[in-house]
């Protein structure tokens, strides 16, 4: 390793504070210095644990600076495609390049060989925009974007866009799941294409074809799902009708979306000429045009052998259209194998944490409203402050990765080398539904998705306290958790489920696309068994941040800072997660999804199984 350099325009900016600058020059010459005396003591043990002993000196005062850099004013809430996000993904890039990190990327010299730019498109749905439904009885129900209806689409060009007299189709939970163990076709023998087809979200749940009625949300129960099965069945448009209970929250998360640009990466990467129109209808609006009632249309689509089939309405659509295009950066970093003679040095394990945010906000709109947590809240915003600085959200993740960069940046330095090669990624857009994650996996510049054996994600951090448990979102879904049990079972706590489990959570972070496309994932985060507090606690505190810190401009440092030993949860966390990437980066195989899980197929294909 040579010595880092940081170029002039990384500190002369003012973005990166001077003391800053002395750390990151401070670390890399150690690390230099430290790389050529470990040698051919390097040891890889064969059950790949960590002793105790290398954690001595493990401190996690540096997530709580990276934090409060992060989630600065001056960062001015990371929004994609801003300064503020050039900004965090220099000061990411930099961290990394200081803790003896690679760049990922084919292209260019120092800090730029570290990122990975993102084609997106913005589309704004104009209120002027609107659809149409004539019933058989020839009377007719209009309905403006943004009230009881909100649209969007597909295509990549064009401001105006007209649907006239198309078909209309019920698809049922449109779920094409044959080929799993649910044994589930909404579209056997039904040609939907060319056609506007109407979706419930969410799964059946009057039998046990999905676990029954308190059974956890599966990927084909998310709505993003829907559309992407519609793509592949030719569809011409999607509706999906929302109500509180199937979706898990109010119309205001749909009046929100439907206030705000539409991003998508660009351009879209899903196969078929895409939804001409797609979008939201309340079931208000559905009972209104079709007889049986959005009640009957649950009823019905809930049993086993139920077939899309035509409705009694012609649809017809007019979009009026603003677009801009803009890329978002992913940062990449790469770790090399450090084993002498390793023979799964190409192979290698990632870790994500997305550093965007939502910016500073044009208008009143509150972005709590346009997050999927559960209910309806109101919220009010100091007016003097417009800035999402998106401190837990997800600037704690940003700053736990780089922790974990730190750590295994130094691990030579303790005697302890790697099999595999460690993948640090930063993603862009996650709040605009995964969208640099999923272009990553589409697109992986460090390693071939064949090569990385699993990958990790950060998203949040537990600021609440020491909990006895920690959760593995989809661990339980492959050979990851009884690695995560292991590691767990070295600091002294157990893995606990899903606390959230109607909600779908391991399907609403970046773990998704790498997931989908057949890598074995996991999200880690924290019990609910926290020690020395009552059963209700977690319902209180984490109850609290989502309605009245997530998505907030309330959500900044100030609030980590107002917990009391605010570090303590995140250390079992980090610890944890550290050992389960070591027993990944040095074990002799490479997990697999349990033959069941929907996504075994995707790893196979992947592997050529």
């Amino acid at each position: 390793m040579g010595v880092v350099e940081l170029k002039p325009s990384l500190i002369g900016n003012g973005w990166l504070p001077a003391f800053l600058v002395s750390i990151v020059l401070g670390v890399a010459i150690q690390l230099w210095m430290s790389r050529g005396g470990v040698g051919g003591n390097l040891q890889a043990p064969e059950l790949s644990r960590l002793p105790n002993h290398v954690f001595d000196s493990f401190n996690v005062s540096e997530v709580d600076e990276h934090i409060r850099v992060l989630a600065s004013d001056e960062f001015e809430g990371r929004g994609v495609g801003t300064i503020g996000e050039e900004k965090s993904t220099r000061y990411i890039a930099s961290m990394l390049m200081s803790r003896a990190f690679q760049g990922g990327a084919a292209h260019g010299n120092g800090i730029e060989s570290f990122f990975q730019l993102v084609p997106l498109q913005g589309v704004f749905t104009k209120t002027s925009s609107y659809i149409n439904f004539l019933k058989a009885d020839g009377s007719e129900l209009n309905l403006r974007h943004g009230d009881s209806v909100a649209l969007s689409t597909d295509h990549r060009e064009g401001n105006v866009l007209h649907l006239e007299e198309e078909e209309v189709f019920f698809g049922g939970y449109c779920i094409n799941a044959s080929e799993s163990a649910h044994r589930w076709n909404d579209f056997d023998g039904v040609d939907v294409s060319g056609a506007v087809v109407v979706c419930l979200v969410n799964q059946p749940r009057q039998d046990d074809s999905f676990g029954g009625k308190d059974a956890a949300l599966t990927y084909y129960g998310r709505w993003t799902y829907k559309f992407e099965e519609l793509r592949r069945q030719g569809a011409k448009g999607a509706l999906l009708i929302h109500t509180n209970e199937s979706a898990g929250y109010g119309w205001s998360v749909i009046g929100c979306w439907a206030d705000t640009e539409n991003v998508r990466l660009d351009p879209l990467p899903e196969q078929g000429k895409g939804l001409a129109v797609r979008g939201w209808i309340s079931a208000t609006a559905i009972d209104q045009v079709v007889p049986l009632g959005t009640a009957g249309l649950i009823d019905e689509a809930s049993k086993r052998g139920f077939r899309a089939r035509k409705l009694q309405l012609i649809v017809g659509a007019d979009l009026r259209l603003t677009r801009r295009f803009f890329a978002g950066t992913n940062v990449v970093g790469v770790l090399p194998a450090t084993c002498e003679g390793s023979t799964t040095d190409e192979e290698a394990v990632i870790l994500t944490a997305h550093h965007d945010h939502f910016g500073i906000a044009p208008d009143a709109v509150s972005h709590s409203d346009c997050g999927e947590s559960s209910g309806e809240v109101e919220h009010e915003r100091p007016e003097e402050d417009l800035i999402y600085n998106g401190a837990l959200d997800n600037a704690s993740g940003v700053g736990k990765l780089l922790s974990v960069a730190t750590f295994f940046g130094s691990l030579e330095r303790k005697g302890f080398c790697t099999r595999r090669k460690l993948v640090l990624v930063t993603p862009t857009a996650e709040e605009a539904v995964l969208l640099g994650s999923s272009y990553y996996a589409a697109n992986p510049i460090a390693a071939p998705l064949e090569k990385t054996v699993a990958m990790m994600n950060f998203d949040g951090m537990n600021i609440w306290g020491e909990t006895e448990d920690v959760v593995g979102l989809g661990a339980e879904f492959s050979d990851i958790q009884r690695l995560l049990e292991a590691s767990a079972e070295d600091e002294g706590m157990v893995v606990s489920g899903d606390a959230e489990p109607l909600q779908g959570l391991f399907y609403r972070s970046d773990q998704l696309p790498f997931a989908r496309a057949g890598v074995p994932a996991v999200k880690i985060t924290h019990g609910k068994s926290y020690v020395g507090k009552d059963e209700g606690y977690f319902d209180r505190v984490v109850g609290d941040y989502n309605q009245h810190r997530y998505h907030q401009v309330d959500d900044d440092y100030e609030y980590i800072q107002s917990h009391e030993n605010a570090y303590e949860g995140a250390t079992q966390e980090l610890k944890v997660s550290i050992r389960l990437l070591y027993r990944l980066l040095n074990g002799s195989g490479r997990p697999h999804w349990k033959p069941e899980h929907a996504f075994a197929k995707a790893q196979a294909e992947l592997l050529g199984e």
